[in-house]
């Protein structure tokens, strides 16, 4: 019985490194090429359609460059690169114009609060040129259109992967692999019999993660340092959150293991007391 139950906890614990894993991934792939690489080369291309088109001074360029650096612009590119794979995997799907207008109805919206984090006064006046001139729309109409025509020429294979990719990165996906990691966690206490052994299992699996990630790091970081440097990218690539995803899983996984040590120490500890307690009774 003894034996079964360490092959059970064994097989469950290696589908439970393959769970976390897989969700790691999920933020760690996204965080990388939606955030950074797509979401880096939309701004790298949308940034100089602004300021280098239209009659902005210096410091409004400025201010528009910094603006893309805000986490509320971050998280609408990255929206916008989302709806960008919706349109792909759909045969019908068209990105409109008010996608790539939102940016810079966020500008105008949120005039004061980017005048405060840059220091520089914002010309509304001028923004509102940019954006209604010929030469912004134009551009936003072929920005558009290039879209739309790229996911029109896709083949079923590349709709797939894309497919797969959006999914892996959902919220959806990983609302799923949470419940499995759960549900593999209460199979393992189940099998083991034990309030807390659980946690050794999971620190173990965890720890793999980590270091699985770190290793991940350091050949992603290999592999877009020569993508960057092959096709002239011309912006930073920031994979620093997967490194820090597998620093806190492997600490938090040893940490984890640790502690079903020391809870193992004190209850052997409570035994050899009762147990000598009872021989000098007896």
């Amino acid at each position: 019985m003894k034996i079964l139950r360490k092959i059970l906890s064994f097989i469950l614990g290696v589908v439970l490194s393959l769970l976390i894993g897989g969700l790691l991934l999920s933020f760690a792939v996204k965080s990388v090429i939606q955030e950074e690489l797509i979401g880096g080369a939309i701004k790298d291309q949308f940034i100089p359609m602004i300021t280098e088109s239209t009659e902005l001074s210096e410091e409004d360029k400025k201010i528009v460059e910094e603006m893309f650096e805000d986490k509320e612009v971050n998280d609408m590119v990255n929206q916008m690169v989302d709806e960008i794979f919706e349109t792909m995997t759909t045969d019908d799907g068209e990105i409109s114009e008010e996608t790539i207008n939102s940016i810079f109805d966020y500008v105008i919206s949120n005039k004061d609060k980017i005048e405060e984090v840059t220091g520089e006064e914002i010309d509304l006046s001028s923004l509102e040129e940019v954006r209604n001139s010929d030469e912004f729309k134009n551009v936003t109409k072929e920005l558009t259109e290039s879209i739309n025509e790229s996911a029109g020429e896709l083949d079923d294979t590349s709709k797939t992967a894309i497919k797969t990719y959006t999914y892996m990165v959902s919220n959806e996906c990983r609302l799923v692999l949470l419940g499995l990691i759960v549900l593999d966690l209460i199979l393992i206490a189940l099998v083991q019999w034990s309030p807390y052994k659980w946690m050794s299992t999971l620190g173990k699996a965890l720890t793999t993660s980590g270091l699985t990630l770190l290793l991940l790091y350091f050949i992603m970081n290999k592999f877009i340092e020569a993508l960057l440097s092959e096709q002239d990218i011309t912006f930073n690539i920031n994979t620093s959150s997967i490194l820090t995803m597998g620093i806190i899983c492997v600490i938090g996984g040893v940490l984890l293991v640790v502690i079903k040590l020391i809870i193992d120490n004190i209850i052997k500890n409570k035994k050899v007391d009762m147990e000598t307690n009872y021989n000098a009774v007896s």
